[in-house]
């Protein structure tokens, strides 16, 4: 699988974020984990543009209990973020400085 895909929340909804579900389980298993909340964190290694969203490519990292990914944490696979809108790739620029991120949704 090349990557778990979330849609990520907007800015406005709520979602509970108290979530245990892991990338792991959800890879192994997509459809039993269908509509459920997530939030999952790692480092930001593409942005992609469409016409109606922006995809994200995440490297999942495990989360501190602030929800920030950790530093220096082995990698736990891939999924991708789907965003609603225009994400400005140069304010990114995860080829010269991979930058973390942390995305809260539903599968």
């Amino acid at each position: 699988m090349a990557g778990t895909v979330i849609k990520a929340a907007q800015a406005t909804e709520r979602i509970d974020t108290r979530s245990t579900v892991e990338l792991a389980q959800v890879q192994h298993d997509p459809a039993r984990f269908t509509g459920q909340p997530v939030r999952w964190g790692g480092t930001i290694i593409a942005v992609h543009n469409h016409p109606d969203n922006t995809e994200i490519k995440v490297l999942a990292r495990p989360l501190d209990p602030a929800g920030a990914p950790r530093a220096g944490s082995e990698g736990q696979g891939r999924f991708i973020a789907r965003v609603g809108s225009f994400i400005e790739p140069a304010e990114v620029d995860v080829a010269r400085h991979p930058r973390p991120g942390t995305v809260a949704g539903g599968r």
